[in-house]
């Protein structure tokens, strides 16, 4: 009979063992004056989102509610109260406290994943209005759930840094897993645990019908959790036009099992299998979490990977952007795209959609509208990748090429040519076909076509022009619509007009988009500097492409005549015969600096100055 004890306590003490957790830090926050600031009372690791405990953003204790005990923390509008974790890098960590909003009122936390002031990155973001909870977490809008006011509410997060993985609970119920590093948005690549932060959100940039923060945070804890056991065996194989996924229980058996694919989590089971039905082509990675309750998700199982063949290269990332030159927070976003496209060359091409400013259009607010952008800055990659916010004066690059990383080794389901010709001086054609080499979808397929401007004079933030402003969409915003039903190859005509803008600063961009998900198939563009205008066909005009330029350029003119290169002095540096109209010129010998390229034909004489970088 003691040998059978013995054994039992030794099981328990085991099983005990494997799932311990080590309490780091907890407060009830008891031992604290009411009325007084938590940070100036508490110090390290409370403090605020300016480093200055007892100014106004430093919240109260409070007795007006208590979880347990009599006091709390009240946060309201102007407090800003964070708890800092100190650069957290690797381990496993469950964050909890119990949360109480009062009625109509709102509410506001975060965790992140940097702590440093306006360049802080946020793991995942969690908004209380309107009678619910919203979360960006993986993604924007990413969960939403009813949420009840005027009750205490256990809020835990579990952080696993040596996974890559977190878990969000109310009340022990699980609201979202995802890709730690990847952030609010998913386009973040920061594994890092830093700091909670408490926020007195006045409900802007939201639907919310309250716009007073009122909450109370109490019993707050911070613990090192052990992992619980995994499963194991996982495998992936394509079985006709599906792929057959599975693996083996763990030794403990656990509630239940999430799988990921390429990071994002795709099915919750109770089995030990996973049909991924009719995948596209790509290369697809599973990994698969075993969950047990009160415990969290376990490490990722061996991952496995596939590929499935198909689809064609992605020629260009589409990135689409919601701005205005009123937004403070929107020149950040305007370099970030300059950077991607024209300073990093990525093969990138870039809308903006204003709003409520002078390069507002019905095309914009109908695009605006489809992508349910209220949030400005907003960007989108390919209509599924989504960075929120941005910076007065700091590029967003940083965060704009994860997105345009993942996306360009996307492999694109259509090829398109694109064709652009002058009907008059202002007024093009564009004729494209579209060829469907992977059916994703057999209906709402939409061709989009768009006019954007760059370099246009305006003063705004700390910006002195505006780039890639949405001119128009052609027929509409709408697009037109695409039947591959009969056979896989399209060819539609739009007409479009340059004038009142730069002809020379436009692109034309086209893209092939599914209405519904929003995925976009392929995308092309045309630097209109690069078509031929009708006097330049006359022999009445001539242009350069690029300029500035490095190692040649295009000579677009008539096809006819003679061009000459003078330095700034005047002195002539090389003379040539005009052949083509899309006429190279080699200038790789010439140092940086300003020339002029002049053309003589039978009409007469025209110069241009260009630029050699």
């Amino acid at each position: 009979m003691k040998k059978i004890n013995f054994l039992f306590i030794l099981f328990f003490l085991t099983v005990c063992g494997l799932h311990a957790q080590t309490n780091l830090y907890f407060s009830d926050f008891e031992t604290y004056t009411a009325g007084g600031k938590i940070a100036l009372q508490a110090g390290t690791p409370w403090t605020t989102w300016s480093n200055e405990p007892g100014g106004s953003e430093d919240a109260i204790i409070s007795t007006a509610q208590a979880h347990s005990g009599a006091n709390s923390i009240y946060i309201s509008d102007s407090n800003d109260l964070v708890f800092n974790l100190n650069d957290r890098i690797t381990g496993r960590y469950k964050v909890e406290w119990n949360m109480f909003v009062e009625t109509d009122k709102i509410a506001y936390f975060n965790l992140l994943s940097s702590f440093e002031g306006s360049s802080s990155k946020y793991a995942i973001q969690v908004y209380v209005y309107n009678d619910s909870l919203f979360v960006d977490a993986g993604g924007a809008y990413s969960a939403k759930l009813p949420y009840q006011l005027n009750s205490w509410k256990k809020i835990q997060i579990i952080v696993d840094l040596n996974d890559d993985f977190a878990t969000f609970y109310v009340d022990s119920n699980e609201v979202i897993s995802y890709k730690w590093s990847g952030g609010v948005y998913g386009v973040d690549n920061s594994l890092k645990l830093d700091a909670v932060d408490f926020y007195g959100w006045d409900g802007s940039g939201s639907s919310a019908i309250d716009s007073i923060p009122g909450y109370y945070i109490d019993d707050f804890s911070f613990d090192s959790v052990v992992a619980p056991e995994s499963s194991s065996n996982l495998t992936a194989v394509l079985n006709t036009a599906n792929i057959q996924v599975s693996w083996t229980a763990p030794t403990v058996a656990p509630d239940s099992y999430k799988l990921s694919r390429n990071g994002i989590v795709v099915n919750s089971t109770s089995g030990l299998t996973y049909t991924d039905l009719n995948p596209w082509p790509n290369t697809y990675t599973y990994a698969v979490r075993a969950h047990y309750i009160g415990e969290g998700y376990s490490h990722s199982s061996n991952d496995t990977t596939l590929v499935v063949t198909g689809g064609v290269s992605r020629n260009l990332v589409l990135m689409e952007g919601g701005t205005g030159t009123w937004c403070g927070y929107c020149p950040g976003a305007a370099i970030g795209l300059r950077d991607l496209i024209e300073v990093n060359h990525k093969n990138a091409a870039a809308i903006e959609y204003h709003y409520e400013d002078n390069y507002e259009t019905p095309a914009t607010l109908s695009r605006l509208s489809y992508y349910g952008i209220d949030n400005y800055p907003t960007v989108i990659a390919d209509g599924k990748l989504r960075a929120e916010g941005g910076s007065a004066t700091q590029s967003q690059y940083s965060r704009y090429l994860p997105m345009y990383n993942e996306r360009i080794a996307y492999p694109a389901f259509d090829i398109i040519n694109l064709t652009v010709t002058p009907l008059s001086t202002d007024s093009f054609s564009a004729s494209i076909t579209v060829e469907q080499t992977f059916a994703a979808f057999t209906s709402g397929i939409k061709l989009h076509t768009a006019l954007t401007e760059s370099n246009i004079p305006f003063a705004w933030g700390n910006q002195t022009k505006v780039d890639f402003a949405c001119r128009g969409m052609y027929p509409s915003a709408n697009g037109t619509n695409l039947d591959f039903s009969n056979q896989n190859t399209q060819t539609v005509t739009v007409k479009f007009s340059t004038a009142g803008f730069v002809k020379n600063n436009c692109e034309f961009v086209v893209f092939v988009q599914h209405n519904s998900s929003k995925e976009v198939f392929q995308t092309m563009k045309v630097d209109m500097s690069s078509v031929l205008g009708i006097e330049e066909i006359q022999g009445k005009s001539i242009n350069l492409y690029p300029n500035p330029a490095s190692d040649n350029f295009m000579l677009l003119t008539d096809g006819k005549g003679n061009v000459d290169i003078f330095d700034i002095s005047g002195k002539l540096l090389s003379s040539a015969i005009i052949t083509n109209p899309t006429q190279f010129v080699d200038v790789s010998n010439l140092s940086k600096g300003v020339y002029f390229v002049k053309v003589t034909n039978s009409i007469g004489s025209y110069t241009k100055k260009l630029v050699v970088e």
